[in-house]
C-alpha cells in the first residue's frame, strides 16, 4: 500500500483501522509496522477523530428549560386590557382577513376611478366620487 491509498483511507474511513475494509485493513497494518510517517498520520486521524467526538457530544438543555423560558417570556409582556381585548377579538388571521379586506376595497375604488375617467377626483381627495361610481 503507498501513502496516498493510505491517506485515502484515512480520509474516507477515519483513524479506526478496525472500521476500514478487511483486505485494505492487512495492507495498512503492513505499512503501519514499516513506515514511522504513516504511524504519525494514523495518530493525527484518531486525535481529529477524537476532536470530532468531543465537539459532537454536547451535553442537553436541562429538563423543563424550554417550558421555564415560555413562562418567563409570558408574565414579561403585560398588554393593557383594551389590547388584550383587541387581540381576543381579532384573533391572528382575523387582523390578515380585515387588512385583506380594506387592500381589495382601497383598489377596487382606485380601478373603477381610472374606468370612469374620475382618476383625477381621487387625486384631488374626492373620494365619494370614485365610492360612488362603485
Amino acid at each position: 500500500m503507498d501513502h496516498d491509498r493510505f491517506d485515502q483511507l484515512i480520509d474516507l474511513h477515519g483513524g479506526d483501522v478496525k472500521r476500514w475494509p478487511d483486505d485494505e485493513r492487512m495492507a495498512a497494518e503492513a505499512l503501519l509496522t514499516m513506515d514511522s510517517a504513516a504511524r504519525a498520520r494514523l495518530d493525527q486521524a484518531q486525535a481529529f477523530d477524537a476532536l470530532l467526538t468531543d465537539a459532537v457530544s454536547v451535553p442537553g438543555a436541562p429538563l423543563g428549560l424550554a417550558t421555564r423560558i415560555q413562562a418567563a417570556a409570558r408574565e414579561d409582556v403585560v398588554l393593557p386590557g383594551w389590547m388584550s381585548g383587541l387581540r381576543l377579538l381579532l384573533g391572528g388571521g382575523a387582523a390578515s382577513a380585515v387588512a385583506s379586506a380594506a387592500g381589495f376595497f382601497v383598489m377596487s375604488a382606485f380601478l373603477t376611478a381610472t374606468e370612469t375617467g374620475s382618476l383625477l377626483d381621487v387625486a384631488n381627495g374626492s373620494y365619494m366620487t370614485s365610492l360612488m361610481a362603485l
